[in-house]
C-alpha cells in the first residue's frame, strides 16, 4: 500500500488514543502518588506531574479549538492526582467525540489559524507574527503526537 493511500478515520484515531490512555492510566493507578514528582526535563515540565499536564492540556486544548469554548488555562487544570490529570484528557476526548457525532463534511473541511506561541510552555513561546494552521482532521494528531511513542 502507497502512504497515499493510508487512511484513518477521526474515530479510528480517537479510540487508538483511549486505547492508549487506557494503558498509561492503568500503569498510573498501580504506581504510588509519589510517581507524579519524579523529576524530569521534557516539554518544559519538572517532573511527571507536569508532564503528563501538558499532553493532557493539549488534547483539551486542541478540541476547545475545534469546537470553539475558550481555551482552557493550564492553571484551571487540577493536577493533585492521577484521576485529576485523566479527567482532562477525558474531557478532551468527550469534546472530540461529540463534535464527531455532529460534524458535517464543510465542519471538517474548515481551517483554523491561531496565533503561536498558542501554549505558554512551548520552548518556541518567543516567536512572533507566527500562526498555525489545523484543520479538524489534524486537531487530534496534535494530540496524539504529544504522545510517547510507546505505552506501558
Amino acid at each position: 500500500m502507497s502512504a497515499s493511500k493510508a487512511q484513518i478515520s477521526f474515530a479510528e484515531l480517537l479510540g487508538a488514543n483511549e486505547s492508549e490512555t487506557q494503558k498509561w492510566r492503568q500503569w498510573f493507578d498501580k504506581q504510588p502518588a509519589s510517581v507524579l514528582d519524579v523529576p524530569l526535563s521534557i516539554a518544559l515540565a519538572k517532573n511527571v506531574r507536569e508532564f503528563v499536564l501538558h499532553i493532557f492540556a493539549v488534547e483539551l486544548r486542541y478540541a476547545e479549538r475545534l469546537t470553539g469554548p475558550p481555551v482552557t488555562d493550564y492553571q484551571n487544570l487540577s493536577t493533585l492526582s492521577v484521576a485529576d490529570l485523566f479527567a482532562t484528557g477525558d474531557r478532551a476526548r468527550g469534546i472530540y467525540r461529540d463534535y464527531l457525532g455532529t460534524a458535517t463534511d464543510e465542519d471538517l473541511a474548515i481551517v483554523m489559524e491561531f496565533p503561536y506561541p498558542y501554549c505558554r510552555h512551548h520552548p518556541c513561546q518567543q516567536a512572533q507574527n507566527v500562526h498555525t494552521r489545523l484543520t479538524p482532521q489534524h486537531a487530534p494528531l496534535g494530540a496524539v503526537g504529544h504522545r510517547p511513542a510507546r505505552g506501558p
